[in-house]
């Protein structure tokens, strides 16, 4: 008696179900929601999938992408491509982190970035099962090729230079007898990726070389048509050397590299709909 009473039970609860998906399941905004899939994880990165759901207007799913190396990784999400009966899509850039690669995610070493791939404009996204291609994985080394800059002069005696794939001009300058202040612009025109860090810069003088003071420098990877502003700050006590007088040049060592993308392996994978969770979350 017991069992047949767990057996009705379990057949109503089913029936429920596949009554609410029925009753629901011709309104615009219902949605069908699908089946976790197993993370992708290779030696370079991890990719988790969660919140696949899809109404007649869009097909979305988040993702969280774990950069498990020390180079820079990026990811281009216009490159995936969503495969339903009726066609093949892929996400539109929008800007910020959907931007073009160019542009796409960056992520930095051993960090993780979390974002949405969505297909929208299409016919009917309300499927019951889908496929997905991961494309546009890139890895990018920190370390890159080192490019020799000629020394900038202070006082200055032009406005800006060339090397590899920057370019880079004098926007401001300072002298005083205890400090001095360089600002400049840096625009990336190369075909690679510019890793452009500022704080590796020094002024050689007379009576040695002075570190970049200036506190905000950090490391900036940029694409074609990036650009950014930076300063090149110097403190040296008055009775070392009096900078109002003096002149210096600004010796890059390492601020400016170039590397390349390198393409890493695409994966597949294959989306069927949560019964239970789609009755669910249509409640």
């Amino acid at each position: 008696m017991k069992r047949k009473f767990t057996f009705f039970v379990s057949l109503f609860i089913l029936l429920s179900i596949i009554q609410a998906v029925a009753q629901d399941v011709n309104d615009p905004k219902h949605e069908n929601h699908f089946k976790k899939v197993k993370a992708i994880e290779t030696d370079q990165y991890k990719i988790e999938i969660s919140d696949a759901h899809a109404q007649q207007a869009f097909c979305q799913l988040k993702l969280k992408v774990t950069n498990k190396t020390n180079d820079y990784l990026f990811i281009s999400p216009e490159e995936f491509v969503f495969t339903f009966d009726q066609g093949v899509y892929s996400p539109k850039p929008k800007g910020g982190l959907a931007s073009l690669i160019s542009g796409g995610l960056i992520i930095a070493p051993q960090k993780s970035k979390n974002f949405v791939a969505k297909v929208v404009d299409g016919a009917n996204f309300h499927v019951e099962n889908f496929d997905l291609e991961i494309k546009g994985l890139y890895i990018v080394s920190t370390n890159g090729e080192a490019l020799v800059a000629e020394q900038f002069q202070l006082p200055a005696n032009k406005n800006g230079f060339e090397v590899g794939g920057y370019r880079i001009n004098l926007s401001d300058v300072s002298q005083r007898t205890q400090g001095t202040e360089a600002e400049f612009t840096c625009k990336y025109i190369g075909d690679k990726v510019g890793i452009f860090d500022p704080s590796k810069l020094v002024v050689s003088t007379e009576k040695g070389e002075f570190a970049n003071m200036e506190r905000k420098s950090k490391q900036h990877v940029m694409q074609k048509d990036d650009e950014v502003k930076f300063t090149a700050k110097f403190d040296i006590e008055g009775r070392i050397l009096d900078m109002q007088f003096a002149t210096m040049n600004i010796d890059w060592k390492d601020t400016f590299k170039e590397s390349e993308k390198i393409l890493q392996d695409s994966h597949k994978l294959s989306f069927e709909i949560d019964p239970g969770m789609t009755a669910g979350k249509n409640k």
